[in-house]
């Protein structure tokens, strides 16, 4: 687990990925063309597969999972789902995703949800939230679904504003090493500083 009170939060695979995140920063890509081998350690389901937006569903999680390097070593399994956003099995390389509005944001926080049973993410949606906003910014494009944060940094789409994704990147990642540190409220310390900075 992350360090409770009186551990080196640094020895945690979860914490040095998020406080080292400026290493993990890799350059943009689109994603594989139509046909081309992915690479990325994924299997789809035969639902998703047959899905005609299987190939848009997949360079984003694709994308995603460059964010992802504890889960380069397990086959995440990726399907479909109409009744919410997303879904995950706790501790299990299984998502299912909602084609319809699909964001990076959604399948970071299924993903966070996979490391919440292996990596000792705390557990928790909103934990959950923070964690998937402390990967990277450009994994940022909608709001997430449990932080309470101000509706003037989302534009009418409930995207974040240009200058927003950044800074709650930024804030996260202080959120994150401030429970390292043993600060318990870190969630609500997050929720207040974004009131604050936006």
């Amino acid at each position: 687990m992350l360090r409770p009170p009186g551990k080196d939060c640094k020895n945690n695979s979860v914490s040095r990925i998020v406080l080292q995140s400026e290493q993990n920063q890799l350059p943009l890509w689109d994603g594989p063309e139509e046909n081309q081998y992915f690479p990325l350690p994924y299997r789809p389901s035969r639902a998703l597969a047959a899905h005609p937006s299987r190939l848009r569903i997949l360079r984003m999680v694709s994308y995603v999972l460059r964010y992802f390097p504890e889960l380069h070593e397990s086959v995440v399994r990726v399907g479909v789902t109409r009744g919410a956003a997303g879904r995950a099995v706790v501790g299990e390389p299984q998502i299912w995703l909602n084609p319809r509005n699909l964001s990076y944001q959604t399948i970071a926080h299924e993903l966070i949800h996979v490391l919440q049973g292996r990596e000792g993410v705390p557990n928790g949606e909103r934990s959950c939230d923070l964690f998937s906003l402390a990967r990277h910014h450009t994994l940022i494009d909608a709001r997430p679904a449990y932080l309470k944060l101000p509706s003037r940094a989302f534009d009418l789409r409930h995207r974040p504003l240009p200058s927003v994704a950044p800074l709650m990147y930024a804030t996260a990642c202080e959120a994150v090493e401030k429970r390292c540190a043993g600060y318990r409220r870190y969630i609500t310390w997050f929720e207040n500083e974004i009131a604050k900075r936006v």
